[in-house]
């Protein structure tokens, strides 16, 4: 069986292939039609979605495997890029340009291949739907419709405007122009409302669920600032999902509880952890966070005993993200956490708080803060003002979300906040031009109806 898999996945990588130097090919007819017998029947439409995830983790420092989080840790406020290295200056100083190898491979180029991934098993799945029991279907094509829309949430919060590729048409493909944000956010909702609709309840995280879908819905509602749909979909997860608030050090391990989805390196833990915890007990981290970041840890803060790390150099204490503990080995003890239950008590109490529902945000925020340790605000601030407690919400983002898939880049930028904040912490390094990354010069010269983003000079 697990030779199937791997022959499944393989044939899948192959259809969907590209040169390293363009995200879209065009494949015969043939070629196409090739795909749809990957699936088939059952066992190998399961072992074919299967492979989407494989390929999501199948390489580090990738667009689905440690990028987003890495790189937008040095965009924001997270990562202090000790070691002076120039793959990651530019993001760290907002100055990438536009012929970037990092944004047009390990971004671009990786996510539309796992779109594409998607696609395919969309259409294929739309094709062969007789050959399977219902509820088979539903889950699998559940499941990829979360798996797109999770992927084009990415996109658009790192480069706004981008192509919207939603069927299996490479050769139109090639040359779509960039969709505007608005319009890709209505494709992401239509296809969350589709998984929340086709996926089942249940705590078998290692594959989107219901759970997954409403929570990655929430996000969603959330940034758009529709605060009662935000509010509505946080609950979903909380009041029925069947997760539960996790020790700090049980949260980032496989058998979490709190994890509503994450993804699974078969034969090692997690790029995260092989990128950020240094090699020795003597080396300066790559990935040490900012003196900024460091302060606003409380002493009492569980967070900072169990989530950071420090290695001492020449008198000099620089901290690394611990969340994931595991460098390397092959006794997998570590999945790579997407989604977790500590998020959507965070947005319930943005969106409740923003409602004017403040006991309610309160008890929200006061679930977060009691797993850390922390004084409860119903208890030490029964009548916190709605701006401070916004705030206050704001901070116990920053803090439970650290070093996790871009979370404080994109809350800096959804609040309008990245360039006060940015600016007066990074000085003249700071550029203020444009708070996104670039569109992939060589995309634009193999497709003329890219424009640039703002900003940028070609």
């Amino acid at each position: 069986m697990k030779t199937n898999k791997k022959i499944l996945f393989f044939a899948m990588a192959m259809l969907l292939g590209t040169a390293c130097n363009k995200f879209l090919e065009v494949p015969s007819p043939a070629t196409k039609a090739e795909s749809f017998k990957v699936f088939a029947d059952e066992k190998s439409a399961d072992a074919a979605v299967s492979g989407v995830y494989a390929f999501l983790v199948s390489a580090n420092m990738q667009f689905f495997n440690g990028a987003i989080t890495a790189y937008t840790g040095f965009s924001a406020d997270e990562f202090a890029n000790t070691n002076k290295n120039t793959t990651y200056e530019p993001f760290r100083i907002n100055a990438i340009p536009t012929e970037n190898e990092v944004v047009a491979s390990n971004f671009w180029s990786n996510a539309y291949k796992g779109i594409n991934h998607v696609n395919v098993s969309i259409e294929g799945l739309r094709a062969n739907q007789t050959k399977y029991a219902p509820q088979k279907y539903r889950q699998l094509i559940g499941e990829m419709y979360f798996t797109r829309a999770l992927q084009y949430f990415y996109l658009v919060n790192l480069f706004g405007d981008v192509p919207l590729v939603i069927a299996n048409d490479f050769e139109a493909n090639a040359l779509l122009p960039r969709t505007a944000k608005a319009k890709v956010y209505v494709q992401i909702t239509e296809d969350l409302l589709q998984a929340t609709a086709n996926l089942t309840e249940g705590t078998h995280n290692l594959r989107p669920n219901r759970s997954a879908a409403w929570l990655l819905l929430a996000r969603v509602y959330l940034y758009l600032e529709q605060w009662e749909l935000a509010k509505a979909a946080a609950g979903e997860v909380i009041s029925k999902g069947g997760y539960v608030l996790e020790p700090l050090a049980n949260t980032f391990l496989t058998t979490s509880r709190e994890t509503v989805f994450q993804l699974m390196k078969p034969t090692a833990n997690t790029a995260e952890a092989f990128t950020f915890v240094p090699s020795s007990t003597t080396a300066v981290p790559s990935f040490a966070i900012t003196d900024d970041l460091l302060s606003a840890f409380v002493a009492n803060d569980l967070r900072k005993n169990n989530w950071l790390k420090f290695n001492t150099v020449s008198g000099k204490n620089y901290y690394y993200p611990y969340k994931y503990k595991v460098r390397s080995g092959t006794a997998v003890s570590e999945y790579y956490v997407v989604l977790r239950l500590s998020e959507a008590y965070l947005i319930r109490a943005e969106a409740g708080a923003q409602l004017n529902l403040l006991d309610e945000a309160k008890e929200d925020i006061d679930q977060v803060r009691k797993k850390a340790a922390l004084p409860l605000i119903q208890q030490t601030q029964p009548n916190i003002t709605k701006e401070d407690l916004l705030q206050l919400i704001a901070s116990e983002r920053r803090l439970e979300l650290f070093a996790e898939w871009g979370h404080r880049w994109f809350d800096l930028k959804r609040t309008g906040k990245a360039n006060a904040v940015l600016a007066n912490l990074k000085g003249t390094d700071w550029n203020n031009s444009t708070n996104l990354f670039p569109i992939p010069y060589r995309e634009m010269t193999y497709n003329f109806n890219l424009t640039q983003n703002d900003g940028y000079f070609k």
